[in-house]
């Protein structure tokens, strides 16, 4: 041309009219749509020039890395690393920039380690400076170690609120030992009233990493005081024992007597908490109906 020009830069396939000219600076972008991917060299095709007759090509290509694949273990370990790229040879190295390589090729098996570490992998000789080395990552996550209280009493249609602690990670709390989906996740879980023995599973998950089997959590329900409530009829002017009817536990009557029995002289609506020895203490309410029969009036 007259501006002798010696190359062509064509437009990428995802940009405007397939085969039209892409204005592109000198050295184009790293990567996309906007890359230099090669050269076109002008040979005439003007009025008067010599019939073209190419006896060659040429293939440029930018070293880079297609793809890689991070990896990651539970516990201080080794593991290996991969990557791709669009030339033969791959360099791992230990930083972004500068050092030596430590390996060479698809995959790169790490020395023991014993915390999360980021490696380099680069498509571009030894010497060159591409500039965009591929991080991949190493991760090393540790296994949760759960605490927990494995036994726990409630009294029966009462709910409880279980915790556990974890060293790492989450805790999953699960219906059972197998189910997949869990009830919730978090150091606490609060249970429904209950009114039989239950059992409950945790599991830590620490990105992947689980905890040594699900523990248990057994949850014993215990029954409250069996009462019964009674109607009883009062004569006037006369008393009646109200009898609680259970023996070994504790007593609180609503006229503050703390008794196994009372006696009383009207009528009226009673009731007595009763509370059994557990440490739980499991307490039930019985409640007396009393009526009065009045005495007889004669009146001749």
């Amino acid at each position: 041309k007259s501006s002798d020009e010696a190359y062509a830069e064509m437009a990428g396939p995802g940009v405007g009219i397939v085969g039209s000219w892409n204005d592109l600076s000198n050295t184009g972008e790293i990567s996309g749509d906007y890359q230099p991917k090669g050269y076109i060299v002008e040979y005439g095709g003007m009025p008067g020039d010599p019939i073209i007759q190419i006896s060659t090509s040429t293939t440029i290509t930018i070293p880079s890395i297609t793809s890689s694949t991070a990896a990651v273990i539970c516990n201080p370990g080794v593991v290996t690393l991969g990557a791709t790229a669009n030339v033969p040879v791959i360099n791992w190295y230990t930083s972004a920039t500068g050092g030596t390589p430590i390996a060479t090729g698809t995959t790169f098996t790490t020395p023991f380690l014993n915390s999360t570490t980021t490696y380099f992998a680069d498509a571009s000789p030894i010497g060159c400076t591409s500039n965009v080395r591929t991080a991949v990552i190493a991760s090393v996550n540790t296994t949760p170690v759960l605490t927990t209280n494995k036994n726990v009493s409630i009294c029966e249609n009462t709910a409880t609120t279980l915790s556990a602690s974890t060293t790492a990670g989450v805790i999953n709390w699960y219906s059972s030992l197998t189910s997949t989906t869990p009830l919730v996740t978090g150091t606490s879980f609060t249970t429904p009233a209950l009114t039989q023995n239950t059992t409950y599973y945790i599991e830590g998950n620490n990105n992947g990493c689980l905890s040594i089997g699900r523990i248990a959590i057994n949850v014993q329900v215990i029954t409250k005081p069996i009462v019964v409530d009674e109607n009883l009829t009062l004569c006037e002017n006369e008393t009646l024992t109200l009898n609680a009817g259970i023996n070994n536990v504790s007593y609180l009557w609503s006229t503050s007597e703390t008794t196994n029995t009372i006696t009383i002289a009207s009528p009226g609506i009673y009731s007595v908490l009763i509370t059994d020895l557990t440490p739980q203490g499991c307490s039930n309410t019985k409640t007396f109906t009393i009526t009065q029969n009045d005495l007889p009036v004669i009146d001749d």
